[in-house]
């Protein structure tokens, strides 16, 4: 039997399926802001030092949790309000966290390429684009105070809008991560930063791509306003997390001690005494690989061309690094 998707009563019945998965994904999303609050907290308390990115990863983080916050009071709310001002202010930090985690994500592949001009001019301006359609995107529902049904309820939507978001969005993901993928592959050396780089992208690449993909298809069907932005919450949760936790990782991964082993050739024009020598962390560091040596044997100094052989690759502040030795 066919279900009419536009009849009053299975409208109702979505819209309580909405309600119900916008609670689930509130629940989800606080306890992900909560299991990952040290790394924010070392910032605030400038533990951590705070570079411009970093503006991006609070945005998205944060905006998200504005918005599912605000589109569960628009659901649940018993006395009137101005429903078409609240769900303009829940687009407007959902589209913008589904933006900002596509750019963190296109930080990630220009410091993979060196802030390479040929990267980095047509990253910027696909990404220019996204925002447009995103910002766009933020007066596609209109909602109206129901006396009836005593809550704010979804008169209409604009399932052009929400298809081109959603599309683009998963375009420029994968625009993204083949362009960091082969960033990676041309890149010298196989080192634990280089995998996990391509391990996180190609994740992210995946969650996102399958999070954006449901929202695409559901407004494609254009069943009823409910079931048009059904998923758009969960996308937007998905997409937030993997960026987020991903721009975390590797934050973390680039601030700590990394024991390098190395075989050098005896050099016996430049000897150095065998005497024990140790880098030590003091305050504040650059973020960027930090390798740390302890040394009891006779050793050479490295040529220029050796110490430029290994790239790495600093996030936060968009640019690639040499290892400091």
């Amino acid at each position: 039997m066919a279900i009419n998707w536009s009849d009053p009563a299975e409208v109702v019945r979505d819209s309580q399926v909405f309600v119900k998965t916008l609670i689930f994904f509130l629940g989800l999303y606080m306890w992900e802001v909560f299991f990952t609050i040290g790394f924010d907290w070392q910032v605030i308390t400038r533990k951590k030092e705070f570079k411009w990115p970093m503006g991006f990863y609070f945005w998205c983080k944060y905006s998200l949790l504005l918005s599912i916050i605000g589109v569960n009071v628009a659901s649940n709310i018993t006395s009137e309000v101005n429903c078409q001002a609240l769900y303009t202010f829940n687009q407007f930090a959902g589209n913008t966290a589904i933006g900002t985690a596509s750019t963190l994500l296109m930080f990630r592949t220009i410091a993979v390429w060196s802030k390479n001009i040929y990267v980095v001019v047509p990253l910027c301006v696909l990404s220019m684009g996204q925002w447009g359609i995103i910002l766009h995107g933020i007066v596609t529902i209109q909602s109206s105070w129901s006396p009836e049904a005593m809550t704010c309820i979804v008169e209409g939507t604009q399932p052009a809008w929400i298809n081109a978001i959603y599309l683009y969005t998963m375009s420029f993901d994968l625009i993204v991560l083949i362009l960091s993928t082969i960033g990676l592959l041309l890149s010298p050396g196989r080192s634990n930063l280089w995998q996990l780089l391509f391990k996180d992208g190609i994740v992210f690449f995946l969650i996102a791509f399958c999070s954006n993909l449901f929202p695409a298809v559901f407004s494609l069907m254009n069943l009823n306003a409910a079931m048009n932005i059904i998923c758009s919450v969960p996308a937007a949760t998905c997409s937030t997390i993997v960026a987020c936790r991903s721009f975390v990782r590797l934050s973390e991964f680039t601030n700590k001690d990394v024991y390098v082993h190395t075989s050098m050739p005896y050099n016996t024009k430049t000897p150095m005494p065998a005497t024990r020598s140790s880098h030590r962390k003091t305050g504040a560091e650059p973020i960027g690989v930090h390798i740390t040596m302890d040394t009891y044997a006779r050793h050479d100094i490295p040529s220029d061309e050796d110490r430029m052989s290994t790239p790495t690759y600093d996030l936060e502040s968009g640019t690639d690094k040499k290892a400091h030795v």
